[in-house]
């Protein structure tokens, strides 16, 4: 037999909606931003930050110019359209 106690803590409101697994806050960005501080060093990080923007900003710049169509194309279009 099992018994299950339910805490006495516990809040159906700490479940919100929004609140979701995964996201960032504050307190988890100041302590990636503390690692980071400590694993490269003061004068690393602007040069880290400038090559970061420049690498987002040539993915961007690759991605908008280069526009590829994936609509499924007609079998009359894929052999040529011509009929035998």
């Amino acid at each position: 037999m099992v018994i299950w106690i339910w805490p006495s803590t516990f809040n159906l409101n700490d479940f919100k909606e929004e609140e979701k697994m995964g996201s960032l806050g504050m307190p988890e960005l100041i302590v990636i931003l503390v690692i980071a501080l400590v694993v490269f060093g003061a004068g690393k990080l602007p040069q880290i930050g400038e090559n970061l923007g420049k690498a987002i900003r040539n993915f961007k710049g690759a991605t908008e110019k280069e526009k590829i169509d994936v609509t499924p194309k007609k079998p009359d279009e894929i052999s040529g359209g011509s009929k035998q």
